[in-house]
């Protein structure tokens, strides 16, 4: 079977054949074993998509590592803004709780991020 990766083939099974869509997946994976099939379980279908060979994988490697160092980047990134948020509202909290006489006057406080 010759199919792009980005293209996915759907079986969709007719009431009268709906009991053989399992048996009929299973055979489909130990027949195609570069590819990804999936047998849905609430609908009457079956997906196939071509799965990565080894070569592409060893030809965009480079791609790939660079792809994992910035999702943690951006990882470290999106914590940290939430460390810096959270410390704000504990902040703002303490404040509160120090001296609730004057609570209302707290909301307008701002405090910088530290960056």
């Amino acid at each position: 079977m010759n199919s792009p990766r980005h293209k996915k083939i759907r079986i969709v099974f007719k009431d009268a054949v709906q009991h053989l869509r399992i048996v009929f997946g299973e055979d489909l994976k130990e027949k195609l074993p570069n590819f990804q099939v999936a047998i849905h379980h609430q609908e009457p279908e079956i997906n196939i998509r071509k799965l990565m060979t080894d070569q592409e994988i060893i030809t965009n490697r480079l791609f790939f590592v660079q792809c994992a160092k910035d999702y943690r980047r951006l990882g470290a990134q999106l914590v940290e803004k939430k460390r810096l948020k959270l410390n704000y509202l504990i902040q703002r909290q303490i404040l509160r709780s120090v001296n609730p006489i004057f609570q209302n006057c707290y909301n307008s406080l701002n405090f910088n991020d530290l960056k």
